[in-house]
């Protein structure tokens, strides 16, 4: 039923169905240019335009002509085709095609109301006949993943690939490793281009979206704690998972952090009632050079040293003054930065995960002050 409703959803944009090879036509392309003719039987007296359709969703207006009354149309591009993927429109109805940049002659018949069942050919363009075909296939028979994989993959214009993988993939993770293969034969073929960087972009936004899932995934009560390994101030690396066997507050805040520094004191009195049956706190500081003022600091080592002590000096002078007496403080000095924080999704501090004697995850991304959580009741269902 998804995959019913994703294709109902993308039948509704992809409206193709074209042939290659050239009509026999008295019609004639521009010097240099290319043309768009045809005949859509019950498009009489209508408009039609032609759009370059974008992987970002944004397109670029061609031209346009009026329909004549018996359907016939005709449309000069001085500037020819390039290669990309198009858009013809037609009052609602919409056509897409992919041409290649090699097409002058494109012919396109059918009926206009028979557009969303594929009622039109396309004459002309070897893209357009490897993207109609693939569609039919893949619309035919979705649930084949690899025969839609070899297509976009062995596509000979790789924009043809793309847009399959943008139309068949989703967010499907047992398709990274395709759509990144589609990515690496489109940037050989179009580097610099607007087609190029848009996917580049999409597949990056594609993998960070799965990453977060997973991450997301790994952070559900019930599942082991990702484990952290990370030195102390000292330069003792202490390990999240060797503190298997007692409960455990993982706790990220900062020295810069003030309502941290506000429920430090509340964490140390817990810490004090019941560190001797089996509870601990595992401190995580996102101290460090706040990502904003990099750039500012340039390749200058000398700079970056001085503000990495500098960030160093309040995490130690916040741990002495709060006193957080637990051994377990650890830094990357990475500030946002982090990747133990984005590892654990954690985008605002104070956030804290309560962690059982197995090791798996009781409460996640919960602030010790909340007046709807009692970390001490929590702490004793654990103990």
């Amino acid at each position: 039923m998804k995959n019913s409703s994703i294709l109902f959803f993308f039948l509704t944009l992809v409206l193709t169905g074209w042939n290659c090879g050239d009509a026999a036509t008295s019609v004639k392309a521009p010097s240099d240019g290319a043309v768009l003719h045809g005949k859509i039987s019950d498009a009489g007296d209508m408009k039609m335009f032609l759009d370059e359709w974008h992987f970002d969703n944004t397109t670029n207006v061609l031209g346009s002509t009026e329909i004549k009354s018996d359907g016939s149309f005709e449309l000069p591009l001085d500037k020819g085709l390039q290669m990309g993927i198009y858009r013809m429109r037609i009052g609602a109805k919409k056509a897409f095609m992919a041409f290649d940049g090699t097409e002058k002659k494109v012919e396109v018949t059918g009926n206009l109301a028979e557009f969303d069942k594929f009622g039109f050919e396309v004459k002309g363009s070897n893209s357009a006949t490897q993207l109609n075909t693939q569609l039919q296939k893949a619309i035919a028979d979705p649930s084949d993943v690899e025969a839609i994989r070899v297509a976009a993959e062995s596509a000979a214009n790789p924009v043809v690939g793309g847009y399959l993988a943008m139309v068949f993939y989703r967010e499907n993770e047992a398709l990274l490793n395709s759509y990144k293969e589609v990515n690496a034969k489109l940037q050989k073929a179009n580097k610099g281009s607007k087609y190029a960087q848009d996917f580049n972009n999409y597949v990056a936004g594609i993998e960070q979206r799965i990453a977060v899932r997973k991450a997301n995934a790994s952070l559900e009560v019930g599942k082991v704690a990702p484990d952290i390994d990370l030195p102390s101030p000292d330069g003792k690396n202490y390990k999240l998972s060797d503190l298997k066997g007692k409960v455990v507050l993982l706790d990220f805040w900062a020295s810069w952090c003030g309502p941290c520094r506000k429920s430090n004191p509340h964490v140390v009195e817990t810490y004090k009632k019941y560190k001797d049956k089996g509870f601990t706190v595992f401190s995580v500081s996102l101290d460090g050079i706040h990502p904003r003022m990099l750039p500012s600091l340039g390749n200058d080592q000398a700079k970056i040293d001085a503000q990495m002590e500098s960030a160093k000096k309040k995490w130690v002078a916040a741990i002495e003054r709060d006193q957080l007496l637990w051994d377990t403080h650890v830094s990357d000095l990475q500030h946002w930065n982090s990747p133990v924080a984005k590892m654990y999704n954690v985008k605002g501090i104070p956030n804290t995960y309560l962690i059982g004697r197995d090791g798996k995850i009781a409460k996640a991304g919960i602030n010790p002050l909340s007046p709807t959580f009692n970390l001490e009741e929590e702490i004793k269902k654990l103990l």
